[in-house]
């Protein structure tokens, strides 16, 4: 028996748009794509705070010569346990500058 493919397209299209209509309406499937969208703007939050503090760290160290390409940035790895050690040595830091800043004579 030989099909036909327009019927055979046809069905299967129908077959996805059901499945896809299924998947929207799926509370866990809802759900996950909430958690997904909460991950990636929690990135994006991260990214733009360690932005804006490079660009202030730039400013405030008198670096100069053109800003990075857009897009040059390597792509930035996922959080893990060291990234809090990481900011708390930087706080540090920040906090030694300011204090060695009121020290040194004008």
């Amino acid at each position: 028996m030989e099909e036909d493919p327009a019927a055979w397209l046809e069905d299967w299209v129908t077959l996805w748009q059901s499945e896809l209509a299924g998947l929207v309406l799926d509370r866990e499937v809802q759900e996950a794509q909430l958690q997904a969208i909460d991950a990636w703007a929690a990135q994006a939050r991260e990214m733009a705070r360690l932005w804006a503090r490079a660009l202030e760290r730039r400013t405030l160290h008198g670096a100069t010569g053109p800003a990075p390409a857009p897009g040059a940035a390597a792509a930035a790895a996922a959080p893990d346990e060291r990234d809090s050690r990481i900011e708390r040595l930087l706080a540090r830091v920040d906090e030694l500058e300011r204090r060695l800043a009121r020290l040194e004579p004008s």
